[in-house]
């Protein structure tokens, strides 16, 4: 008797109206995942991806992907969760993507050197020419200065000008954008 390897559920599923998708897999199965989105990927509008399953993937989510209106990057809280760039490249245009969530980024003081750096390399080689539409970065421990000597310190507002020159606001939580202040010189 042969014996004939059951096609995976996630391979037969027609899902018509799955429009969105949470991803909770452990980068142990990125491939597992890599199938379902390449099965499923073109109808998502909105898909939620913890951060390590673009860290060891071997595929382009955005090329999986293209109807992508809104990207959360999940993370837990304790490691540093910094995407990587290359993760977040298309080798064409992606014009769906509007809204990017960085969810779990927290830089608690000015003295988590390590994390400040890593995020602030990913700033300054985030080139979003494969997003012409992303209008927004929203990060969930964003929070923004309240007085001129803390602007002038705050790394939040440095990332902030760069993705601006972009055309991409950067926002808090709550959806707070930062805004360009007169400067003299």
């Amino acid at each position: 008797m042969k014996y004939v390897r059951p096609i995976p559920p996630h391979c037969v599923l027609i899902l018509e109206r799955l429009r969105y998708l949470e991803l909770v897999v452990l980068s142990a199965n990125n491939l597992k995942a890599e199938i379902f989105l390449k099965a499923h990927g073109r109808k998502l509008v909105e898909l939620h991806i913890p951060y390590d399953n673009l860290r060891t993937a071997t595929f382009k989510l955005l090329e999986l992907g293209p109807s992508l209106h809104s990207l959360s990057l999940i993370g837990d809280s304790y490691t540093s969760n910094i995407p990587v760039v290359d993760a977040l490249s298309s080798s064409r245009e992606v014009p769906s993507l509007v809204k990017l969530a960085l969810d779990s980024v927290q830089i608690r003081t000015k003295y988590d050197k390590e994390k400040i750096a890593a995020w602030e390399k990913f700033f300054m080689h985030f080139e979003p020419k494969w997003l012409p539409n992303l209008r927004e970065i929203k990060v969930a421990g964003c929070q923004w200065p309240q007085n001129e000597r803390d602007i002038a310190k705050s790394f939040w507002v440095r990332w902030a000008e760069i993705l601006l020159q972009h055309r991409i606001s950067l926002t808090d939580k709550t959806g707070t954008k930062w805004r360009l202040r007169l400067k003299v010189k």
